[in-house]
């Protein structure tokens, strides 16, 4: 019983250490679901080694900002990696690879921030402890994967894509 004792209080109080462990596997997930958002938006072709390349690449760097350069520099880092990773791995224009990054923080705002807001009024927290305290954490990144995934499907299913620049290149052709 003392073992269920420790685990609970280790996953219910403050360990930023047990937050980076958790946010490992997390990295990846995250990853996969930005790269599925910018492809079908921006209507960008890629092979499934492409794909991966991507996911482990950019999980490597955010993995590493983690454990060893602190915020707000983490951020920063990443977000210079994501449009850099977009142009060499995908092959797209200078402007597709920094839309991409646009159009992901958009839909990151625009579905994390309601999610932001309720689930520290649901479990009667502070918003820190979201980031602070490893089962808090863990339960609000599902439910803003979750939100993720059906903002995919969505898209997918609307056939939502911006093929603007597309049409703007060839016009001046």
């Amino acid at each position: 019983m003392g073992i269920f004792q420790t685990i609970w209080t280790a996953l219910t109080s403050e360990n930023q250490t047990l937050v980076n462990i958790i946010s490992i596997p997390l990295v990846f997930i995250e990853a996969t679901f930005y790269m599925l958002i910018f492809l079908t938006v921006l209507n960008l072709s890629s092979t499934n080694k492409s794909r991966i390349l991507f996911v482990m690449l950019f999980s490597a760097i955010s993995i590493l900002n983690i454990f060893f350069i602190p915020a707000p520099y983490n951020t920063f880092i990443n977000a210079l990696a994501i449009p850099i990773l977009i142009l060499l791995i995908f092959k797209t224009s200078i402007l597709k690879a920094v839309l991409s990054e646009i159009i992901i923080y958009i839909i990151v705002i625009l579905s994390g921030a309601p999610i932001a807001a309720v689930y520290p009024l649901i479990f009667g927290i502070s918003s820190t402890d979201i980031t602070t305290i490893p089962l808090h954490k863990l339960m609000f990144s599902i439910i803003f994967y979750i939100m993720l995934y059906f903002i995919y499907r969505i898209i997918q299913h609307f056939k939502i894509n911006i093929s603007i620049i597309d049409k703007f290149k060839s016009k001046i052709s």
